[in-house]
């Protein structure tokens, strides 16, 4: 596994949405999911590894945003729910660590935040480099 560069898609105003007719608002979504994320987005294989780590991003950094006791129950049956796809316990306390790790960054960095990430995306431009997209709805949580 190699360092993969990080490309940001970052605009003022509103953009709409390639797949729908729905605004979404751009604070800069995509520098706050990366900065939230650690390594996680620096290390992937490829285009399906890139979008399934930027996928696990969004889902921590969206549970962060639920009332503490909500976000710990969400957590506990969502990591219940994977237990079938894990390879070993170790894996599977690893993924609760890094949801952990994502929802503190989340309230550590950005504790104004109160919006869902609707979308993240990863484009792969060249080798190991890849465009980071996210977007946010406008309603709050």
């Amino acid at each position: 596994m190699g360092w993969t560069r990080l490309l940001l898609f970052v605009a003022d105003g509103d953009v709409k949405h390639p797949a729908s007719d729905t605004i979404y608002e751009m604070e800069k979504v995509s520098e706050m999911l990366i900065a939230v994320s650690g390594d996680l987005l620096q290390a992937p294989d490829n285009l399906e590894e890139m979008q399934a780590h930027l996928d696990l991003a969004r889902h921590a950094w969206n549970m962060s945003l639920l009332p503490d006791q909500k976000a710990k129950y969400e957590l506990k049956a969502f990591i219940k729910k994977q237990k079938k796809y894990a390879p070993n316990i170790e894996a599977l306390k690893g993924l609760e660590l890094e949801y952990r790790r994502i929802i503190k960054q989340r309230k550590v960095l950005y504790p104004e935040a109160t919006r869902k990430i609707e979308v993240a995306q990863a484009i792969e431009s060249s080798k190991d480099n890849y465009i980071i997209r996210a977007y946010h709805s406008r309603s709050n949580c």
